[in-house]
C-alpha cells in the first residue's frame, strides 16, 4: 500500500480516497482474502494513526470523525480499515452500525463511550 505521505486528509471521504488510490492489485487481493480488518491494526493502522496524527484531537480529520461519534485514534483507524476492506470486497459499509458497536465496546470496557 502506497498512501501519499505528504497529504493529510481533512475529511473522511478524502481519507478513503487516499487509501483507495494507494491500493495495489496485490493489496486488494490480500484484503479480500483476510478474515478481519484487525489483521492490519498493527501495520497499516499504526501508520495511519501516526502519519495522519490521529492522536491529536485538534486535527481536521479527527474532528470530522468526532462529528460521527468516533474520538479515539484506534477506533478511527479501525473504521478506515473496516470500510476499505468492506468496500474492496464489494460490500456496503454501515458506518452507523460501526459507531454503535464501538460505543457498546467502550461502554463495556470503561462504563461509557469515549467522550
Amino acid at each position: 500500500m502506497h498512501i501519499k505521505q505528504d497529504v493529510v486528509p481533512s475529511t473522511i471521504e478524502e481519507a478513503m480516497t487516499l487509501i483507495r488510490d494507494g491500493l495495489s492489485e496485490d493489496d486488494k487481493k490480500q484484503i479480500r482474502e483476510t478474515d478481519h480488518p484487525s489483521e492490519f491494526h498493527f501495520s497499516v493502522g499504526v501508520w495511519l494513526r501516526h502519519i495522519w496524527t490521529l492522536w491529536d484531537a485538534r486535527t481536521r480529520l479527527r474532528c470530522a470523525f468526532a462529528r460521527i461519534g468516533l474520538r479515539h485514534a484506534d477506533d478511527i483507524s479501525v473504521y478506515l480499515l473496516a470500510r476499505i476492506c468492506t468496500e474492496t470486497r464489494g460490500e456496503v459499509f454501515d458506518a452507523g452500525a460501526f459507531v454503535k458497536r464501538t460505543h457498546k465496546h467502550w461502554k463495556k470496557m470503561i462504563g461509557r463511550p469515549i467522550p
